[in-house]
């Protein structure tokens, strides 16, 4: 049966959720955002808030047809090229995290997909340094096989397109979690254009948060034993 459909957010109300968005290898916020377009029309109750990766890049690396997007933008990356090391970008994600949060999890692309497992890896063995509790992560177009082989009680859903050329990584990532929703779409390697049904899928999967963040906002300050 699926979830009730909430109610739309009204103009001046605060989201709902609030999900930290990392973007993919040699892009930038200014590209997430576009790639996340169609999801906020979709979905007013949620805050995609989008950051640029920690290090600097080339343009070279840039995408063609991404550049009318990005212009004379910076694009960066969350490891240096030619580097597996996620330390710098965690502790800065963590310290985001607290300073400008709470945040409800992540919606991350192709690399920073990467960087979000790690940190729900760590965030699962209580190895984070964070001030509040995270509830969900989406992860799109994972472009990176897991290095640890633990498997994370944390909800999640994975988007997979079926011409990615990176289509059973992302299916790998889907078995390091307990129950994960998986999406399967026709495209490659990016953010679907969800379809009707595919959006009644995602939203099914947020409405669960929505509804429990709604519920627990309601609840009485001090409520008297």
């Amino acid at each position: 049966m699926e979830s009730k459909r909430t109610n739309p957010k009204k103009e001046g109300e605060k989201p709902i959720l609030r999900l930290l968005c990392l973007h993919g290898f040699a892009t930038n916020k200014n590209i997430m955002n576009f790639q996340l377009s169609q999801m906020k029309k979709l979905f007013p109750e949620i805050e995609f808030k989008t950051i640029d990766g920690t290090y600097e890049i080339s343009n070279a690396y840039l995408d063609a047809n991404l550049r009318p997007i990005v212009g004379d933008s910076p694009i960066y990356g969350w490891p240096k090229l030619g580097s597996f090391d996620l330390s710098e970008s965690k502790e800065r994600i963590v310290k985001i995290l607290n300073e400008e949060g709470p945040f409800d999890g992540f919606v991350s692309f192709s690399q920073g997909c990467f960087l979000s497992h790690e940190l729900l890896t760590d965030y699962t063995k209580k190895l984070l340094d964070l001030k509040y509790n995270l509830r969900l992560a989406v992860f799109i177009g994972a472009y990176t096989f897991p290095h640890r082989v633990d498997l994370l009680d944390f909800p999640t859903m994975h988007m997979v397109g079926k011409l990615d050329p990176g289509f059973y990584q992302g299916l790998v990532l889907s078995t390091k979690y307990v129950r994960p929703v998986i999406l399967i779409h026709d495209e490659g390697h990016k953010v679907p254009r969800l379809s009707q049904a595919e959006v009644r899928k995602v939203r099914k999967f947020f409405d669960r948060f929505i509804q429990e963040k709604k519920e627990f906002l309601n609840m009485p300050k001090n409520p008297r034993l």
